[in-house]
């Protein structure tokens, strides 16, 4: 007979850029944009990341670090921007210091077609004008997209920045602030088991604790339980 597993659950926290655990994949991401954000001139970069990489949650931790410096920073994602595009109008104009963040940057590119790039090229002129700056996430390459040589001249110099894989004593940490976010809270000995197990890349701890949050009354021993979510992570 199986014995309820032994979590300790509590409501899931808001996401704060404080709980972001800045891992080697995304420091030098994070410093080269912390540094371009900080000259008197325009700047892109454009940060390619896989599926449940942190994207999301990298934004986050930017505009919190955007506004620490000074700056006046603002976050969008790209299956809202062709409408943010259209209120703003051709002849937009930013205060000096904006640090632009979008996010799910191929949402929106993936609905362009050659030949209706004016409304993004306004918007990157009307940064470059206001000496902003303008960061871009996005899980597919840009320049894979069937997007005309306007909008690629423009995002070229901000290409070839990813978020990179972790190091191996950086994922007890990770999964540890991963767990708390939503809620669980295991010993010691639960998190070893798991850290020994997991696969090392951000999704795969994402999936394990998501899969014991989803699990949280499932009727298993603790440590099958665990294995559980391993195996459903690695699939």
């Amino acid at each position: 007979m199986y014995k309820q597993i032994a979590l300790d659950i509590t409501p899931c926290q808001p996401y704060q850029a404080e709980s972001f655990v800045v891992h080697s994949g995304v420091v030098k991401v994070l410093e080269h944009c912390l540094i371009e954000a900080k000259q008197d001139n325009f700047g892109i970069c454009v940060i390619r990341g896989g599926s449940k990489s942190g994207k999301t949650h990298l934004s986050i931790k930017l505009y919190d670090e955007f506004s620490r410096l000074g700056l006046t920073p603002r976050l969008l994602d790209g299956f809202s921007f062709e409408e943010f595009l259209a209120e703003l109008g051709a002849g937009a104009n930013f205060p000096k210091g904006t640090a632009l963040i979008l996010d799910d940057a191929d949402e929106y590119f993936s609905k362009l077609h050659p030949g209706n790039s004016g409304e993004f090229v306004n918007l990157v002129e009307a940064l470059r004008r206001s000496r902003s700056f303008f960061v871009l996430l996005t899980a597919k390459p840009l320049d894979s997209f069937d997007i005309d040589e306007h909008i690629l001249s423009r995002i070229r110099p901000g290409l070839g920045f990813e978020i990179g894989m972790l190091e191996e004593a950086e994922v007890a940490e990770i999964l540890k602030a991963m767990l708390h976010q939503r809620g669980i809270s295991l010993t010691e000995k639960k998190l070893a088991f798991l850290e020994k197990r997991v696969s090392r890349d951000i999704a795969a701890l994402a999936d394990t604790a998501n899969f014991l949050l989803a699990h949280q009354d499932s009727d298993f021993d603790s440590f099958e339980v665990l294995g559980e979510a391993v195996s459903g992570a690695d699939k």
